[in-house]
């Protein structure tokens, strides 16, 4: 079966963003308390921001691996 190419490239963006908003959202319940105490408002935020991206391109790298091997499988 054939799937547009657009296709191909919005499924692993959509679960990568899907992901990373998660981890975003639930970031405050694995920083250390003492980390709230501490830091100040932008190094949270920073933090936050680098586990956002780092899920995000994590989760876009293996999407895609998962994708090609199906797309030779399928050949």
């Amino acid at each position: 079966m054939t799937y547009p190419k657009e296709i191909i490239l919005i499924v692993p963006l959509a679960i990568s963003l899907f992901a990373a908003i998660l981890s975003w959202k639930y970031a405050d319940y694995f920083l250390s308390r003492r980390d709230h105490y501490v830091n100040s408002r932008y190094e949270l935020f920073v933090k936050k921001l680098g586990w956002f991206f780092g899920t995000f391109f994590t989760t876009l790298f293996i999407t895609v691996k998962i994708l090609e091997v199906i797309m030779q499988t399928n050949k």
